[in-house]
């Protein structure tokens, strides 16, 4: 596996739901990175763990992200990642944004900022995204693979992130932890 890869998707199919960019990196121990993006962001952290700090009116928000856990980090907030001291973490990623997003979140399941999703199966998102890595090569026009694959990764964490009938929060593949 490389360390780091990323793809900045120009390919778009209308403007309900656009997917920006996805990828992955090995960030090493104590790597630290601060940005405020334009768009939702799910990171996925498959090995180590990292601290999501995110600013808000309310004030500063950290939640830990350990391995087979993933994060949505809503747009417009003023946010950091930092990975763990000893192990450093593995990270993949994809951000999106558009006019269905509200509904696609809400599927999932995904309530709020800062909503940390439980019972990942990390080496799916490792084998849809560097799936992609490899589609990518070998074709010139790949947006139908990146949406399939965007897609693909929401049907799992609506899966994982699911309320049974009777009310009862899914424990056997995952749970859903109250936005922080």
């Amino acid at each position: 596996m490389r360390e780091f890869w990323i793809y900045y998707n120009s390919n778009v199919i209308g403007s309900d739901f656009l997917v920006d960019e996805f990828g992955w990196y090995f960030s090493p121990p104590s790597y630290e990175f601060r940005e405020t993006r334009l768009n939702y962001i799910l990171h996925f952290v498959k090995k180590g763990s990292c601290d999501f700090t995110v600013w808000d009116k309310n004030g500063e928000t950290t939640v830990t992200v350990r391995e087979n856990e993933a994060i949505c980090i809503f747009p417009g907030y003023d946010h950091k990642y930092r990975a763990d001291d000893e192990r450093g973490c593995v990270r993949y990623w994809f951000s999106f944004r558009g006019n269905a997003v509200n509904e696609v979140l809400q599927k999932c399941n995904i309530s709020g900022q800062n909503s940390l999703i439980k019972g990942v199966d990390t080496d799916f998102i490792e084998k849809t995204i560097e799936g992609l890595y490899g589609n990518i090569q070998k074709q010139s026009d790949p947006t139908f693979e990146i949406y399939f694959a965007a897609y693909e990764l929401f049907a799992h964490i609506k899966n994982i992130n699911t309320v049974k009938s009777d009310g009862i929060k899914k424990t056997e593949k995952g749970v859903l932890i109250d936005s922080v």
